[in-house]
């Protein structure tokens, strides 16, 4: 049974991400995602101590607050089609976003963008992106 607890979550988390609730292996209740992840960070407190990886633990849990990098790819392609972007430029649009952010290991600024596609709309929900980036994180322009 735990086996199939376990992959029933990961195929929560393939469909819901972020947004779903888990199975607790122990307990059998439905949790958050926030709260299994404050449950494991804290399981996990003496070894994250000892290995001094608080700041990077820290950053996950920015995740439930600003979202991963699918909700950021989904609400950029939004923003392109919303101010008149064919499926097709943006979803060209994101990958090239994508990929920038990738090779920096960080969420690009938004003037790594084609020109064309920055003086055709002005983005102004992914600027409110800027604001829930972490610190370090480079912010939408």
């Amino acid at each position: 049974m735990h086996r199939a607890l376990i992959e029933e979550n990961r195929w929560r988390a393939q469909r819901y991400g972020t947004d779903g609730t888990y199975i607790d292996l122990v307990s059998l209740e439905p949790v958050s995602f926030r709260s299994w992840l404050d449950a494991v960070i804290a399981l996990l407190a003496p070894d994250i101590e000892h290995l001094g990886v608080e700041d990077d633990i820290q950053h996950l849990k920015t995740i439930p607050k600003r979202g991963t990098s699918a909700h950021l790819q989904l609400e950029y392609f939004r923003g392109l089609r919303k101010f008149g972007r064919s499926p097709r430029e943006a979803i060209g649009d994101v990958t090239k976003w994508l990929r920038t952010s990738t090779e920096t290991g960080n969420f690009a600024a938004r003037n790594d963008e084609p020109k064309k596609a920055r003086d055709q709309q002005p983005f102004a929900t992914l600027a409110a992106f800027g604001s829930k980036l972490p610190p370090g994180d480079i912010a939408f322009k």
